[in-house]
């Protein structure tokens, strides 16, 4: 026996009229109308103001429960949790090294910036200062970090890793704190769900 097709005679959005016009209202546009050729052309909607809200919300959310991570995470528990979870080796050593490597970033960005503050430098005002004032930030970390990553490939090559043997860890196991963090965890967990569907 054959599915029976569903036709739709108009799509569905889940919003009536009324809501569709006002998340399509457009408020304004960065290029001026009077603009020959593509003025008016990229207009900003009440919609697209929401979307970006919610995204860059998700990403701040997104990098704070990293940075939460990253400083309650002990390196070496990380190691052991994903060897426990039977993932590659080398996947293990790249999320490892990213970890390390990430703070030390920040640390060297920091004491850039706060040379720069020491040294009166001024970049500008507005945007174009404000990315001027960028570049000695990002470029001098990065350029540090390949040279940092010459000297690990090297020391990673000097201690066997290519070898494939490897050392035996000790097996953790949950404590009364991870337990109840744990139960914590999950009675929040149920609560925002909860929340959610009343």
């Amino acid at each position: 026996m054959k599915p029976k097709a569903i036709v739709l005679d108009k799509p569905t959005t889940g919003l009536d009229a009324r809501e569709a016009a006002q998340v399509m209202e457009t408020l304004g546009y960065p290029v001026p109308q009077s603009v020959p050729v593509i003025g008016g052309a990229f207009p900003v909607t009440a919609g697209a103001i929401d979307l970006a809200v919610a995204m860059t919300l998700r990403f701040a959310a997104m990098i704070f429960a990293f940075q939460l991570f990253v400083i309650s995470t002990r390196p070496r528990d990380l190691v052991h949790l994903l060897d426990r979870l039977r993932m590659p080796v080398d996947y293990t050593l790249v999320l490892l090294i990213a970890l390390r490597f990430i703070p030390s970033l920040q640390l060297e960005g920091k004491r850039i910036h706060e040379v720069q503050l020491a040294r009166a430098y001024n970049p500008g005002r507005g945007i174009s200062g404000k990315v001027r004032g960028l570049f000695p930030i990002v470029i001098f970390p990065v350029s540090n970090s390949f040279g940092k990553a010459t000297v690990l490939g090297l020391t990673i090559d000097l201690r066997g890793y290519r070898s494939g043997r490897r050392t035996p860890m000790r097996n953790l196991a949950p404590g009364r704190i991870d337990v109840a963090g744990i139960c914590c965890m999950g009675v929040v967990v149920a609560g925002y769900l909860a929340a959610l569907v009343v």
